[in-house]
């Protein structure tokens, strides 16, 4: 379903760069990276249900915690880390 959403994403930015429609580039100006941390986000997840009490890392080791109480202070970054 990611590699679907990039591609769809991809092309819409390709055909807004050719009508050159710079207004609603900069809407989308982070959405591949969005997209691209969420995932890995979600695939982080997803492996460490299987591996019970182990710390993954997939990238950089910034943004994610693994004690399931955490809910985060308001700030978006911290309230994007993996809790399972």
């Amino acid at each position: 379903m990611f590699f679907i959403q990039m591609r769809r994403l991809n092309n819409r930015i390709a055909k807004l760069q050719r009508l050159r429609k710079d207004k609603t580039l900069k809407k989308l100006r982070y959405g591949r990276r969005n997209q691209v941390r969420d995932f890995r986000r979600k695939l982080v997840v997803e492996i460490a249900k299987h591996f019970g009490n182990s710390l993954i890392f997939i990238g950089r080791q910034k943004n994610i915690r693994t004690d399931k109480h955490y809910k985060g202070s308001g700030n978006k970054k911290l309230s994007k880390r993996v809790n399972h």
